[in-house]
C-alpha cells in the first residue's frame, strides 16, 4: 500500500500582504505627487502661479482662441531700479491677481515673460470695452504694495496689444509686433492689423528676440574665448555667441535688441555658468562682460558669487564694464567692487577712450585694468594723435596703479608700438582669434 505524500502549502500571512499593499499604494501616491509637481514646475510660473510660456505654446497647438491680447507694464524697469527686483516681483504678483479677476471666465491668462502677460479668449471676440476697462482700472487705481513692513502706493500703467480674430498662425509674433509698434508710437492700446506700418528695424528686433529665446531653449548660447597676453600671465575674455549649425552669430546681431527683456539676464547667467565650468579645471584668469543692468540686478550678482564659490574661482574672475556705463553711475560701480571684494573679483573698464574718459571718475573707481579701445589702437602706428592719447592714458593709469590692456592688436607694427609704450596686456587677432575651444 502506497504512503500518502504530504502536501505543504505556503501560508499567506494577511498582515504582511496588507503592509506590502500599503507600501505600494504609498509609493504610487508619492510617484503621482512627484509627477504632478514636475508638471507644475514645467508649465506654471512660480511667482504668479499662472500657466507659463511653455503651457501657452502647448495649448496653442490644440486650442483655437477667438482672440488674444498681450499686456505689458510701461517702464517696468524703472520700478525694479528705483525700488528693487523683489518689489518688482510683488508688483507682478498683484497685477496677475487683478488681471485674473478682471477677465471673464472664457479667457485664459498666462505669464509669458518678465512683465508680459498673454490672454487667450475662447468666448466672444475681445471687445474694445473689455480692453479699456482693464486699462482704466490700472491707470486710475493706486495699488498699495506691502514691502519691508510698510505699504508703498504705486500706479501701474499698461501697454496692451490685441488681436481680434481667431487666426492663431504666428499669434505670438503678431502680438509682439503690435506691442513694439505701440511702444515705438507711445500708444497704450493697439489693435493688430496686417497693414501696420512697422519699420524694418522693429521687425528685426522682434526676430532677434525670437532667435535668442530659441537659442536659450536649445542651449545654443555659448562663450568663445579670446586670449589676452600680459607680462606675468595669460588670461581670456569670454565673448557671447549663438551657435547655429556650423556658424557662430556675433552679439552685434542680437544683444542690443534684448537688453530691455528678461532674456538679457538669462544670457548673462548662461555666460557666467558656462565660463566658470570651462575654467574650473584651468589656471588662467578669465573675464566676463557685465552691463549697467547686470550691476543693478541682485539675482545676477548672487548667481556670480554662487558660481565662484562652487568652482573655487576666487581671485580669477574679472568683470568687464563698459566705460560709458561705468562712468554714468560710478557710485554703483564702487558699491559693486566693494561687494565683490571678498570673492576676489577684479574689474576692468572696457572700451576706454570711447566715452567720457573722465579721469577723476577713474580715480574714484580704481579698477584693476583699463582696456584701451580698439578705435585708438588699430592705427596707432600711423596716427600721432592716437599715439599721444594712448601714451598719456597709459602714464595716468600706471600712476594710479592700474594696469592697461590694448584691444584690437591686429598686426606686428601695432604690437611693437604698444610694447614700446609700456602697455601691460594685448588682445586682438594678432595675438589670437576668439576660439570656441581652448
Amino acid at each position: 500500500m502506497c504512503k500518502k505524500k504530504k502536501i505543504y502549502k505556503n501560508k499567506i500571512y494577511f498582515e504582511e500582504f496588507r503592509n506590502l499593499a500599503v507600501k505600494i499604494i504609498k509609493l504610487l501616491k508619492e510617484k503621482s505627487k512627484l509627477l504632478k509637481n514636475i508638471e507644475y514646475k514645467t508649465y506654471f510660473d512660480e511667482l504668479t502661479s499662472l500657466p507659463n510660456k511653455l503651457k501657452l505654446e502647448k495649448d496653442l497647438k490644440k486650442l483655437n482662441p477667438k482672440g488674444s491680447m498681450i499686456v505689458d507694464i510701461k517702464n517696468f524697469s524703472l520700478i525694479n531700479n528705483y525700488y528693487s527686483i523683489e518689489f518688482g516681483d510683488m508688483v507682478l504678483k498683484n497685477l496677475a491677481k487683478n488681471l485674473k479677476n478682471l477677465l471673464p471666465d472664457n479667457c485664459k491668462l498666462y505669464r509669458y515673460s518678465a512683465d508680459e502677460f498673454i490672454v487667450l479668449n475662447f468666448g466672444e471676440i475681445l471687445c474694445k470695452e473689455l480692453v479699456e476697462k482693464i486699462f482704466s482700472y490700472f491707470k486710475y487705481k493706486i495699488i498699495d504694495i506691502k514691502y519691508k513692513n510698510e505699504e508703498i502706493p504705486i500706479n501701474i500703467e499698461l501697454i496692451m496689444a490685441i488681436i481680434k480674430d481667431g487666426n492663431k498662425e504666428n499669434i505670438i509674433k503678431k502680438l509682439h509686433l503690435a506691442l513694439l509698434y505701440a511702444k515705438k508710437n507711445d500708444l497704450n492700446i493697439v489693435f493688430y492689423n496686417e497693414k501696420m506700418d512697422i519699420e524694418e528695424k522693429v521687425i528685426k528686433k522682434f526676430e532677434s528676440i525670437e532667435m535668442v529665446k530659441k537659442a536659450l531653449t536649445e542651449d545654443r548660447i555659448i562663450p568663445v574665448f579670446q586670449k589676452i597676453i600680459k607680462p606675468d600671465k595669460i588670461s581670456y575674455e569670454c565673448l557671447v555667441r549663438i551657435k547655429e549649425k556650423d556658424r557662430l552669430i556675433s552679439p552685434f546681431f542680437f544683444l542690443d535688441n534684448v537688453k530691455n527683456t528678461a532674456l538679457y539676464f538669462e544670457i548673462t547667467k548662461t555666460m557666467i555658468r558656462k565660463s566658470c565650468e570651462v575654467f574650473k579645471n584651468r589656471r588662467e584668469d578669465f573675464s566676463i562682460n557685465f552691463s549697467y543692468k547686470d550691476l543693478h540686478n541682485d539675482k545676477i550678482k548672487r548667481y556670480l558669487k554662487e558660481h565662484i564659490e562652487k568652482y573655487n574661482l576666487q581671485g580669477r574672475v574679472i568683470i568687464e564694464l563698459l566705460e560709458t556705463e561705468a562712468m554714468e553711475d560710478f557710485k554703483e560701480v564702487i558699491k559693486f567692487i566693494k561687494e565683490m571684494k571678498p570673492y576676489g573679483i577684479k574689474t576692468a573698464i572696457d572700451d576706454f577712450g570711447t566715452g567720457y574718459s573722465n579721469f577723476s571718475y577713474l580715480a574714484d573707481i580704481h579698477p584693476d585694468y583699463i582696456k584701451i579701445d580698439g578705435s585708438l589702437i588699430k592705427t596707432i602706428n600711423k596716427n600721432k594723435r592716437y599715439y599721444t592719447i594712448v601714451k598719456h592714458v597709459n602714464y595716468f593709469a600706471h600712476d594710479l596703479g592700474i594696469k592697461t590692456i590694448a584691444e584690437f592688436v591686429h598686426n606686428k607694427e601695432v604690437y611693437d608700438v604698444l610694447v614700446e609704450l609700456g602697455i601691460d596686456g594685448f588682445q586682438g587677432y594678432y595675438i589670437e582669434e576668439p576660439r570656441e575651444v581652448i
